[in-house]
């Protein structure tokens, strides 16, 4: 089942409940685990801005009603963007809708029938005027006033200048999506020559950033939109034009001869070419050259790397400082990240990263949220990553960026994860001739590495059935059937297969958390359990709780610059409710975790957290910090669970008790 199957699969689940659903309802009912529930949470919720179509409450999540019409009716009708869902209604998406109005009409517009459109009154429309006014001024642009006519002035570059910026305000909200370009310039079908650009950056021998490519579409959307093209045909419709030959510069050689216009297009670099030969395919427009060089530029910027299998656009200084800051990553969290290819890549996208900030061009990423919420260490691999770029060039990274870094690292990892060890699992299936060894035979051949069936129940009224082991297969149902156990036929479908196959993933992060429980209980201790902490934010909470490790001599001076420069990168709070800050390093002269519950949240940048955990963790412990960090935000990722912490952990030992309570609900 696909992701996206998934995730409608979890939608339709909680329409159809009574009531609230436990992520760990939701989890089984989906076969996953509650992370992945997490991250189709944040998808959907994504997906869905500024509506929040799932909630999340300390009984579970649920879905409204009214809101989940709604977004179907957005869905139905292809308004995905955040531009095409303000439609004016707000004040912010009533501004973007007024800029926008006013830059395609050049003769101007009746402020009585603007304000008719926008269901808003006179004096309404002239303070939204106001606020237009400030906002264009940076721009170089004005706004006139004849009577009641309004027109909006200034060169046709910085017209375009403007629209970009508040068409990125606008899509803040969520994402620039191709559907939300598309629907703001449906005027223009960027459809086909999106693909047609796709395919020729490949043949070129780029690698497409396609996340990355809206970007410059919208680029291309609002030059095609200006009113200064050289070349359309009659129709206004996409056709073959004539392009007229340019006169070399008057500096150069043979300055009075003409170059064909193609030959200078060309000579500019190959994507100006590309990018001029699909507008005059697709528009019937001849861009002016400097255009099309900007437009290269957003592209070359953007959303191309150059896959050069032989290494040869590898530059040294990046090639080389990203393989020592692998190594350290390696060495600082205790990974096996070794492969020359994943280096190269690495490389590439660090080198194109670098290019670009110096350009200051940084890339939107649609995943960023689910990345950071469903994928948290290799985030903070990420981060580790990024920070030491930045303290080598001097560059900043935002999330988005981070983020990207993130599933370079994250689909490597996948790539290197080995299977575990094998899960022991009592079969039942009724004797009927050879049926049963039969049966043993298929799912230990399917499931060689990863299953073995312990014990053969032939019989059903053997008592205590499966009370010691991991997983429970059965061919009929049993009345008093364990948790843990998949029905399945006696001759197994490939749905059957998958089952099972959930059953050994669910055996085996039962086996991890209950290992992982008794490690993160050992390092809380009472003199760092803080309840109803003081603090004014977070960098004052992240004080007081390094405090507490520094008396007890876990850490030094250090560790609280460490842990708030850190903080500065990229923000520690995964999700509503709870922090995990920590430093980049693991210098504490023992592990420890210092814990904070507060009734009511602390600020935590644009969160408010309740549970703040400061993690230390010293050099020999390094792969108990992953397990630690993992399994924090594998709990805490659920809003109950922190809900639950608020309500019964008074003191330490209500903390103990709650806590594994949660810890063993997430092995059941």
């Amino acid at each position: 089942m696909s992701t996206r199957s998934r995730q409608n699969a979890l939608v339709e689940y909680l329409r159809q409940a009574r009531g609230p659903v436990p992520p760990a309802e939701a989890a089984d009912a989906l076969g996953v685990t509650r992370r992945s529930v997490r991250g189709y949470v944040a998808r959907l919720n994504e997906s869905a801005r500024p509506l929040r179509l799932i909630t999340s409450t300390p009984a579970g999540y649920r879905i409204d009603p009214a809101v989940y019409e709604t977004a179907r009716a957005w869905r139905e009708n292809g308004a995905a963007s955040g531009a095409a869902r303000s439609g004016g209604a707000t004040p912010d998406g009533r501004l973007f809708r007024l800029v926008r109005r006013l830059t395609t009409s050049p003769q101007g517009v009746d402020v009585h029938t603007l304000a008719g459109q926008f269901f808003i009154s006179d004096s309404t429309l002239e303070a939204d005027l106001t606020k237009v006014r400030r906002r264009i001024e940076p721009y170089g642009l004005r706004l006139t006033r004849s009577g009641p006519t309004v027109r909006l002035t200034g060169p046709e570059r910085d017209r375009r200048r403007l629209i970009s910026a508040l068409f990125r305000d606008e899509a803040a909200a969520g994402f620039l999506s191709f559907d939300a370009v598309r629907q703001e310039f449906s005027g223009i079908d960027l459809g086909p020559f999106k693909a047609h650009l796709v395919t020729a950056c490949t043949r070129q021998g780029y690698l497409v950033n396609e996340l990355a490519l809206n970007d410059v579409l919208l680029h291309v959307a609002i030059t095609l939109e200006g009113d200064d093209l050289t070349a359309r045909d009659g129709s206004g419709t996409p056709g073959t034009t004539s392009a007229p030959d340019i006169p070399d510069a008057p500096d150069t050689p043979g300055a009075t001869t003409r170059r064909p216009r193609q030959e200078q297009i060309a000579s500019l670099s190959p994507m100006a070419d590309i990018v001029d030969r699909l507008a005059r395919r697709h528009f019937g427009v001849t861009l002016p050259a400097l255009e099309l060089e900007h437009l290269a530029l957003q592209l070359d910027a953007r959303a191309l790397v150059r896959d050069d299998q032989e290494g040869s656009t590898l530059r040294a200084e990046e090639r080389g400082l990203v393989r020592r800051i692998v190594t350290a990553l390696e060495r600082e969290y205790a990974l096996d990240l070794a492969d020359e290819e994943f280096l190269r890549r690495l490389t590439l996208h660090v080198q194109h990263l670098r290019d670009r900030a110096r350009s200051g061009l940084y890339n939107r990423n649609p995943l960023t949220a689910a990345v950071k919420t469903s994928y948290p260490l290799i985030y903070e691999l990420a981060v580790y990553l990024c920070r030491e770029i930045q303290q080598e060039w001097s560059v900043n990274f935002s999330e988005d960026e981070i983020a990207f870094i993130a599933m370079h690292v994250g689909a490597h990892l996948h790539a290197r994860t080995r299977p575990p060890g094998r899960v022991g699992c009592t079969l039942v299936c009724p004797a009927h001739y050879e049926m049963a060894p039969r049966l043993k035979t298929i799912l230990e051949a399917e499931f060689r590495r990863r299953l073995v069936v312990e014990r053969l129940v032939t019989r059903l009224g053997e008592r205590d059935l499966g009370a010691g082991d991991e997983l429970v297969i059965s061919t009929v149902p049993l009345p008093e059937a364990p948790a843990h156990t998949v029905v399945i036929r006696p001759f197994p479908t490939t749905g059957d297969l998958d089952a099972v196959r959930s059953g050994i993933d669910r055996a085996v992060r039962r086996r991890d958390r209950r290992a992982a429980r008794e490690r993160l209980l050992g390092f809380l201790e009472p003199a760092l359990f803080f309840r109803d902490l003081e603090a004014s934010g977070r960098a004052a909470a992240i004080r007081v709780l390094h405090e507490g490790l520094a008396r007890l001599g876990i850490v030094g001076p250090r560790h609280v610059r460490e842990v708030l420069e850190r903080e500065r990168l990229s923000s520690t709070a995964f999700a509503d409710g709870f922090a995990i800050p920590h430093a980049m390093t693991m210098t504490a002269r023992r592990s420890a975790i210092a814990l904070a519950i507060n009734e009511h949240p602390v600020e935590w940048g644009d969160k408010r957290v309740n549970v703040i955990a400061l993690i230390a963790f010293s050099d020999r412990d390094r792969a108990a910090f992953r397990t630690a960090f993992e399994e924090l935000t594998e709990v805490l990722g659920d809003r109950s669970a922190v809900r639950r912490l608020v309500t019964e952990a008074r003191d330490y030992a209500g903390l103990r008790s709650a806590l594994t309570v949660l810890l063993d609900e997430g092995t059941g």
